[in-house]
């Protein structure tokens, strides 16, 4: 989860905490912080697309080469068709704020738990 929003990353962590407890989150604050992970497998990368430095399509492309796998989404606030063309260009999800526990799973490909 790479979010420069404490609550933004909250919110994910406790959505995919209370449906996986045992899966390992890891978290940054920017790009920076993510690039310097030294996680040899990620399977699900979310990031906020209007970060202090690099962005996260940006980051999202860098994290790709590393990670080829991981689905990666992009959680945003930002509805412009330039943010989605560009998502949609790099093969990304893209999540609109606010941020629930459906678009969370319908992100990374799982059912919600009242769906189940």
């Amino acid at each position: 989860i790479v979010d420069d929003s404490k609550l933004s990353r909250a919110m994910i962590c406790t959505i995919l905490k209370n449906r996986f407890p045992d899966w390992k989150i890891l978290q940054a604050t920017n790009a920076e912080d993510a690039l310097a992970l030294n996680e040899s497998v990620i399977d699900i990368i979310t990031l906020d697309v209007n970060m202090p430095g690099m962005d996260g399509i940006m980051l999202g492309t860098e994290l790709r080469q590393r990670y080829p796998e991981a689905v990666i989404s992009l959680i945003t606030a930002n509805h412009q068709d330039s943010v989605r063309e560009r998502a949609d260009a790099e093969g990304f999800y893209l999540i609109a704020k606010p941020i629930t526990e459906e678009k969370i799973f319908d992100a990374i490909g799982l059912e919600t738990v009242n769906e189940m």
